[in-house]
């Protein structure tokens, strides 16, 4: 011991008083038998052990305080049913988002079980949205065609443009051959209506007038297929003319047609009532990322939806009858979006009023009915809507869809550069019902 005590006061170093045992435990040494070697410069420092102690005391705080209120922030964030909310809440305020997916669905007893293929792609941006579709029929044996493609282009205006493709090749193919007979039938009626007149007014009688002779004489069919032929040829000029173009949909400019006005006689009180009630919810539908956001909030107050994990990395989702039913009745007093819409069509239709109440038993059953969904969406704190499974298992009209979401950032919406006003059309088939088809109307 003595010779240690020398060792010590020969190397100036002199023992720590007010160490604490637990900080003596850290040193590579036992404190009893330092190392002869250590230097003022290597040994541990007062300083810096206390340094240590405050950091990790602040750590333990943030950790136990303010961390525990980040945890538990990061566990309702990131819960399925609030991340859902999020995910669908950033879609509809998405300044930009395209939408593809694709709709497979039986047709059942109609055209023969065959089944419905409907691919589609949306474009939505500020300046409005855009639509294409592409209709595919596929028969029981195998054969396909494609019955049409759809076009659509929707302005913040309110102003529509739609497009129909492949219309005419469908209509020659499938179409016209099938409906020439019921023609010649609406042709033949017309005919033999005229001719029983024209017998009358010539002075015939019953039994000439309405014999079978009569009706079949050569005169009589040439008539029939000369008014089959020109009802035919009016249609194929109007598909014709629908193939590929497109058409401008113009609320007011409908309106105040001279077919509107005019042909249909539709009273001014009505047109300015359409049109009121059109343009304020189209300058509503503007406003929609702030209705998106308070509807987001309303329904934190009635959640009636519940989402389950699947092996296959989505949620399926499901519905509590008593809440849905809640949400939907008190919507009406409650969400902005419901309340300015239904201003909209109550000042333009003046003493019009709509209320509806559902019951629990309703609810039940819309559930019941529903098609199976689930979704899938990405992200940590802040979610995106990725993709929306449809299943609906009935026996006789299945159907699946699955719909796509993506955040693009350079979409651009414009009307397209040529297209007509669709009141012309409008008149062109009207033209056709009231001098062809149905010319005593």
């Amino acid at each position: 011991m003595e010779n240690n005590q020398n060792n010590l006061e020969n190397q100036n170093i002199q023992p720590e008083s007010d160490a604490s045992p637990e900080l003596n435990t850290t040193s590579a040494e036992p404190a009893a038998t330092p190392s002869t070697e250590s230097t003022p410069e290597t040994a541990p420092s007062k300083k810096k052990v206390k340094t240590h102690l405050i950091c990790i005391i602040a750590a333990l705080i943030i950790l136990l305080g303010g961390g525990g209120a980040f945890a538990t922030f990061v566990l309702i964030k990131t819960s399925p049913n609030n991340a859902a909310i999020d995910a669908f809440s950033n879609l509809v305020n998405a300044k930009q988002v395209a939408i593809d997916g694709h709709v497979s669905f039986k047709t059942g007893f109609l055209i023969g079980n065959s089944t419905v293929d409907l691919n589609f792609n949306t474009k939505v941006a500020s300046s409005g949205h855009s639509t294409d579709i592409s209709i595919k029929l596929t028969f029981t044996d195998g054969s396909t065609i494609e019955v049409a493609n759809f076009g659509e282009v929707m302005l913040n205006n309110g102003i529509l443009y739609l497009k129909v493709g492949k219309i005419n090749e469908f209509y020659q193919t499938y179409l016209r051959e099938t409906i020439s007979p019921y023609l010649t039938s609406l042709a033949s009626w017309q005919i033999h209506n005229q001719m029983t007149s024209d017998c009358y007014s010539a002075g015939g009688n019953y039994s000439t007038c309405h014999s079978s002779d009569y009706y079949s004489s050569p005169e009589s069919q040439q008539l029939i297929e000369e008014r089959t032929t020109s009802i035919l040829d009016d249609i194929d000029h109007i598909v014709a003319s629908i193939d590929g173009n497109w058409f401008e949909f113009s609320i007011d400019e409908i309106l105040n047609s001279d077919f509107v006005v005019n042909k249909l006689s539709v009273p001014a009180i009505a047109r300015q009532g359409i049109s009121s009630a059109y343009n304020c919810i189209v300058n509503n539908a503007n406003n929609f990322p702030s209705y998106a956001t308070d509807l987001s909030s309303y329904y934190g107050k009635y959640p009636f939806i519940n989402l389950t994990p699947t092996s296959d990395n989505y949620y399926a989702l499901s519905a509590n009858p008593a809440i849905f039913a809640d949400f939907i009745n008190n919507a009406e007093d409650n969400v902005s979006i419901y309340l300015d819409a239904k201003a909209c069509v109550n000042t333009s239709f003046s003493g019009l009023n709509y209320s509806y109440k559902m019951t629990a038993e309703d609810a039940k059953r819309i559930i019941e009915n529903s098609p199976e969904v689930a979704i899938r969406y990405e992200g940590f704190l802040s979610h995106h809507l990725t993709d929306i499974r449809i299943k609906n298992n009935d026996t006789y009209y299945p159907m699946t869809a699955q719909i796509n979401f993506s955040y693009p950032d350079n979409l651009q919406i414009s009307a397209p550069s040529e297209h007509r006003p669709i009141i012309d059309l409008v008149e062109e088939i009207y033209k056709i019902i009231t001098t062809k088809i149905f010319p005593s109307y």
